[in-house]
């Protein structure tokens, strides 16, 4: 076995303190597993503006309770150059996944060594409950461990910060240096306080409990642009995918008039391995299989799902003699645009929108007199949009990667007041005579068709990051310059800032990222084509918008045509 590599997890031995984790190593060592070593000991998570997300394994590159000890002590330094912190606190809470309770009392332990008051939530619950119980509670940060959507053997640590969303640069950069120097040392030697240590220096522990729960929920029906006030006969379908969103999303519906919801049984107890369906994403194929024979037996009228932590929202529904349909998230976003478009009662309307998300909530604003940015992946964008704009009242942002954020209660995508708000929504078009999908009809009919679809190349193994990297820049350096009789007109690098258009090179503002964004177009009809890595999985994403005219049929056939000639062009 390579000596470096040796002495690199004996270092790290010495100062594990978690003993499963320790075990775990050892038993690598005795059975000289080098490959599974490297895997762990080559680098370690990087902490960005998603936090952290990967593998629960030990080592440096796993979520695992020394990774997560020296995350919370670089966090806590950087929280502590602002003197009212401590006292202000952090939020921390929790989902279902495997050992995420206990990620969140380590990180709870840490912040009280450090003299920083906790706000301790006592169960799993969705991931905008917690960014909720921070402007709720005015602290200082957030703690969410949670994968969302990822595979059932990850996990993750999500930080927000005192304005309620995400964190951005330069918060970011601060706490990933402060991180990287106390892993210079021994995660063993970083304090910890007992639960029930309390005295000078250990900063006050506070539990969450359901009665901020119900105020959440409270809060989430209050901020609904409209809803019943009476029964609903609508029968909606609804699962949780193993995650945590049934209580409070079957809650909120019951309270809201809607009597007749069915869950799906088999998943709606929490459960960190998910174990009825592949991967625990309402986007793959077959996520959805039991809400749909769920909704077959109960004759359903809409079916919705949230992701494991309740963040993101799915929306499948009845087609009459054609079985289902599921929504794309920009379809839904269109819905949902549109609802809150219809009745927001503030001057000077804002909505945003992500930069890979459709183009068609940017005309549906422009029929309200809204403003509409678009800005880069990445919810926190969105929350910094409105956060900049305050001469604007934010009504509604979304990402088509099923995240939607209804209204300015949370600074975060939340799939538990979207699942209301479509609810709400399908009701009141109800009341007037039609449907969601009758309604998605008139909207494309109304502000130009679009249609839009994607292509995921997936990664794996300890090169994973460096092939995805390779693969945008094989499209940077020679993007197609035609698809079909669609001619490439302009090309955006937002990694370099430039933007090249008509032979003229111009400067791109705003923050970079690894995106390209290629504009074509045929005279009549338009298409965007953007391609980045994905920020917290090993994929490459490739995105397509088209714009024209014409039915669904012809937008469907013409967009297939349009990827499949990128397609043979990047052979």
């Amino acid at each position: 076995m390579d000596a470096a590599l040796l002495q690199r997890v004996e270092r790290w031995l010495d100062g594990d303190p978690d003993v499963q984790d320790r075990a775990e190593l050892v038993a690598l060592i005795e059975a000289a597993d080098e490959a599974a070593l490297q895997a762990r000991f080559s680098g370690r998570l990087s902490f960005g503006t998603a936090g952290l997300r990967g593998p629960i394994q030990a080592g440096p590159r796993g979520m695992n309770t020394a990774v997560i000890r020296q995350s919370t002590a670089g966090l806590a330094e950087v929280l502590l150059q602002d003197p009212d912190a401590a006292e202000r606190g952090v939020v921390v809470g929790f989902d279902a996944r495997h050992r995420s309770e206990a990620f969140a009392v380590e990180a709870t332990a840490v912040l009280r060594a450090q003299g920083i008051r906790v706000f301790l939530w006592d169960r799993c619950l969705p991931t905008p409950a917690t960014a909720w119980a921070l402007r709720d509670r005015g602290a200082a940060a957030a703690i969410q461990i949670t994968a969302s959507h990822n595979p059932p053997g990850d996990n993750g640590y999500k930080v927000y910060w005192s304005h309620g969303a995400q964190i951005i640069p330069p918060v970011d950069g601060a706490i990933a240096d402060a991180i990287d120097r106390i892993a210079q040392g021994l995660a063993s030697a970083i304090p910890c306080a007992l639960p029930e240590a309390s005295g000078p220096g250990v900063g006050r522990l506070e539990l969450l409990c359901q009665v901020d729960l119900d105020r959440y929920q409270r809060a989430v029906i209050d901020g609904c642009p409209w809803w019943p006030g009476q029964a609903s006969p609508l029968r909606v379908v609804y699962t949780a995918l193993h995650g945590v969103g049934q209580g409070s999303v079957c809650s909120l519906l019951s309270t809201a008039g809607f009597d007749s919801v069915f869950p799906v049984a088999a998943q709606g107890r929490p459960d960190g391995q998910f174990p009825t369906v592949a991967f625990p994403n309402p986007e793959e194929d077959g996520a959805l299989d039991l809400a749909l024979a769920e909704a077959e037996r109960v004759r359903g009228d809409l079916v919705i799902a949230n992701d494991p932590d309740a963040d993101r929202l799915a929306l499948v529904l009845p087609v009459p003699g054609a079985g289902w349909r599921a929504l794309t998230g920009n379809e839904l976003g269109a819905l949902l645009g549109d609802f809150c478009l219809r009745h927001h009662e503030e001057d000077r309307p804002l909505v945003v929108a992500s930069i890979v998300s459709s183009e068609m909530l940017g005309q549906q604003a422009a029929a309200f007199g809204a403003e509409f940015v678009q800005v880069l992946t990445g919810f926190k964008w969105i929350a910094e949009a409105a956060r900049s704009r305050p001469e604007r009242q934010f009504v509604f942002g979304f990402e088509e990667a099923l995240g939607y954020c209804v209204g300015d209660l949370v600074a975060d995508k939340d799939g538990v007041s979207a699942a209301l708000a479509i609810c709400c929504m399908a009701e009141e078009l109800r009341q007037r005579g039609t449907t969601l999908l009758e309604h998605l009809e008139t909207l494309q009919t109304t502000h130009g068709r679009h249609r839009s679809d994607q292509l995921v190349s997936r990664f794996d193994g300890v090169g994973a990051s460096d092939a995805m990297i390779a693969q945008v820049d094989r499209v940077r350096q020679n993007p197609p310059a035609q698809l079909g009789t669609f001619t490439l007109q302009q090309r955006d690098d937002h990694q370099t800032g430039k933007r090249w258009r008509a032979g003229q090179e111009v400067r791109l503002t705003g923050p970079s990222a690894n995106l390209l964004c290629l504009r074509y177009s045929d005279g009549n009809e338009a298409l965007r084509v953007l391609v980045r890595p994905s920020g917290t999985e090993p994929k490459v994403k490739t995105y397509f918008e088209w714009r024209g005219e014409g039915d669904g049929a012809f937008a469907e056939a013409r967009l297939s045509d349009l990827i499949t000639a990128w397609k043979e062009a990047m052979e």
